[in-house]
């Protein structure tokens, strides 16, 4: 069964004061059929014996289930590609272009040994913001790292065309790890960020509302650029914008969580709600 609701967004700003109201239609289905229920008495045993004392149970509990795991955070994740010598020594050179006329990009990938190479390196236009990159069907992904130069509608974190950028790679699957792939940025404002992919799902379904058909759809794209342009803006200050970005990526729930890191790329903090509430950065231990 299909039916159409009406969604109202109520935006509120960083300040709490109220924002614009924006409306949409959305069409969602859902299945009337009943789903069968596993069979939560199947033994998974080859020999066909599950007894607790049959000393062949798979698995971690009792009856041959495993233990559910528990989920990488933020910190745990930049912990591979994140901290890798290739990619941090990828960050610095970018810091050492933002005083160019234009943005800098590294694309890693990952050859059959899990050796990160750095070697995709490209330029956006001078004068011009984003950089357009390709990519061929099969082609995979460890991070994409970029800057920001010294231009004053520069941002002093992520852009919103970053987060097409990501998009692109989520819905054309060209990302090597969902749980290891990084997106960074370094800007002429002396900061750098990275991104990492909390939950998939959620990032795809969100690319899937940013490209339908293989072809970005602009109708979606400036409804959510359009909130996200009320919380980062280049006038803002560099803690606004954080907040605003990490507000964002909380409110929209697109499955994405950002880190901010030092000079060296070695000591980084996630953005997250503290006990009062608030957004702010938590050392990674």
């Amino acid at each position: 069964m299909c039916y159409t609701v009406e969604v109202t967004f109520t935006w509120t700003n960083v300040d709490g004061s109220a924002g614009p109201v924006y409306t949409y239609y959305e069409t969602r289905c859902r299945s009337l059929g009943q789903a069968t229920p596993p069979n939560l008495n199947t033994c998974l045993d080859p020999s066909g014996d599950c007894s607790p004392d049959n000393g062949n149970n798979p698995g971690g509990g009792d009856g041959g289930y495993p233990y559910p795991q528990t989920p990488q955070t933020p910190c745990e994740k930049i912990q591979g590609v994140g901290k890798a010598t290739v990619t941090k020594n990828a960050m610095k050179n970018l810091k050492t272009q933002v005083n160019d006329n234009k943005e800098h990009i590294y694309l890693l990938w990952e050859d059959s040994i899990g050796q990160l190479h750095d070697d995709i390196y490209g330029t956006g236009p001078v004068n011009g913001g984003g950089i357009n990159f390709n990519f061929d069907s099969g082609d995979m992904f460890s991070a994409l790292l970029h800057s920001h130069y010294n231009r004053p509608d520069m941002l002093s974190t992520f852009s919103f065309d970053d987060f097409i950028s990501i998009c692109n790679l989520a819905y054309f699957n060209a990302i090597k790890d969902q749980n290891s792939f990084v997106m960074g940025v370094v800007t002429a404002s002396g900061t750098q960020y990275m991104m990492v992919i909390d939950d998939y799902t959620k990032l795809a379904t969100f690319a899937n509302q940013m490209f339908i058909n293989g072809v970005y759809n602009e109708e979606n794209g400036n409804l959510y650029e359009r909130f996200y342009n009320n919380s980062v803006f280049s006038a803002n200050t560099i803690e606004n914008n954080e907040v605003g970005l990490a507000f964002f990526l909380e409110s929209q729930d697109i499955g994405l969580k950002l880190l901010k890191g030092d000079d060296q790329m070695e000591n980084w903090q996630q953005f997250t709600k503290n006990n009062q509430g608030n957004i702010a950065p938590a050392n990674c231990n």
